[in-house]
C-alpha cells in the first residue's frame, strides 16, 4: 500500500492533461467575458473590416 500512495504522490506533482483542459477552458471563458479582442479576431471574415465586426476597442 505504501508503493501504491508514493505512486500517487509523485503523479501528483506533475498537471495532467484534464488539468490542462480545464486551465485553457477557464482563461478562454475569461478572455470571451471580459470581450478581448484576441478571442474575437478569430471569428471574423475574409471580406469584411475586422474593426466593423469587432466593434468598439477592448483593451485586454
Amino acid at each position: 500500500m505504501s508503493k501504491m500512495t508514493s505512486l500517487r504522490d509523485e503523479v501528483l506533482k506533475y498537471t495532467i492533461e484534464e488539468d490542462l483542459q480545464q486551465f485553457n477552458t477557464l482563461a478562454i471563458k475569461r478572455l470571451k467575458d471580459i470581450q478581448c479582442s484576441r478571442i474575437r479576431a478569430g471569428f471574423s471574415s475574409k471580406n469584411a473590416n475586422p474593426r466593423e465586426l469587432r466593434g468598439k476597442l477592448w483593451p485586454c
